[in-house]
């Protein structure tokens, strides 16, 4: 609804022919018939009127900016966005050994935290890192531990019902990571066997699933960490360990006899990994999404990908390409 000043400025406008604003000689003349002021009061009048008019103006053309509600009011108050990562998810999510956060999903809410700073025109936005798990991720962003996950988490319709997601940021499968001498070559190879899987995580449910469907009996033994799968792999405790892709694709590398692993063809779930940030926080979230917006369209993921997956992969698969361009949503 119209404020008082809008409702008493329009009433005093009119539009001309050309679609501008015009000033109405008759208001002014029906003032001064009601009015009817004393011979000392014409100055004043007229002042007045000047200040109602540049005052109209002021209103129309410059309305009041919309305060800023949820996660960006909080950034703004404090100067600081708080980034929740797990310690060891490389090439998502890291803690190397200098203490040091980094990873491919950090960059991308570095990016987006850059976007922020902008927006709310601060001087300076500190960064804070607060470690997460795989287990209590979701919690850690819903209750405001911290304002954005930037980790390997599938964004699934279940999970949406406690966070929400950004824009797709990879996609992926679960697979299994096998030593050379395990004789696991297929899903099927892990009958009487067992498989390591961490807790808290969508390969998790879909690889007791998958085992379900195809009747296939093996232990599946739940670890918190990747960290804790692959140990039990190199211990020979487990003869495979489950998870996406592209992490068992880095946690290979990562070991001093990467030769002896291997990964089994196929996958046994669809992984589509996202950003997670608060339920019923839509200015936060298309802050979010604007910044990965533009590095899309820009073509700067792209120097990204190289950055953490050229090892691992260094031409990024069509589907994946094809997923950043459908992305690139214009502004």
């Amino acid at each position: 609804m119209d404020s008082p000043i809008e409702r008493q400025c329009l009433s005093r406008v009119c539009r001309s022919r050309g679609g501008s604003y015009a000033w109405l000689p008759g208001c002014a003349q029906a003032g001064r018939a009601a009015s009817a002021p004393g011979p000392n009061t014409k100055g004043i009048r007229v002042l007045k009127q000047i200040i109602l008019l540049l005052t109209c103006c002021f209103v129309l053309v410059n309305p009041v900016a919309k305060a800023e509600t949820g996660t960006l009011a909080k950034i703004m108050e404090t100067g600081q966005i708080t980034l929740g990562y797990r310690g060891n998810t490389p090439p998502f999510s890291y803690l190397t050994q200098d203490d040091v956060v980094e990873g491919f999903s950090i960059d991308l809410c570095r990016v987006i935290a850059r976007s922020v700073q902008e927006r709310l025109k601060l001087e300076k936005l500190e960064i804070r890192y607060v470690p997460v798990t795989s287990e209590n991720r979701l919690e850690a962003v819903a209750d405001g531990r911290v304002d954005i996950e930037c980790g390997a988490t599938t964004r699934t319709l279940s999970r949406q019902k406690q966070v929400e997601f950004t824009h797709l940021t990879f996609v992926t499968g679960g697979t299994l990571l096998t030593t050379t001498d395990s004789g696991v070559e297929s899903l099927f190879d892990l009958q009487d066997k067992s498989v390591a899987v961490t807790s808290g995580t969508t390969t998790q449910a879909a690889l007791r699933q998958y085992l379900s469907n195809e009747m296939i009996s093996a232990t599946v033994l739940e670890v918190p960490t990747h960290s804790d799968g692959m140990r039990l792999l190199n211990d020979g405790k487990v003869a495979a360990y489950a998870a996406d892709q592209v992490v068992l694709a880095a946690q290979a590398l990562r070991e001093t006899e990467g030769e002896r692993y291997a990964m089994i063809e196929g996958t046994f779930s669809y992984e589509p990994y996202a950003l997670v940030v608060r339920r019923d926080d839509a200015d936060f979230l298309l802050a979010a999404n604007t910044a990965l917006s533009r590095l899309f369209s820009s073509g700067d993921i792209m120097k990204l990908y190289q950055r953490w997956f050229s090892e691992l992969s260094p031409t990024p698969h069509p589907v994946l390409v094809a997923l950043y361009k459908l992305q690139a949503i214009p502004e």
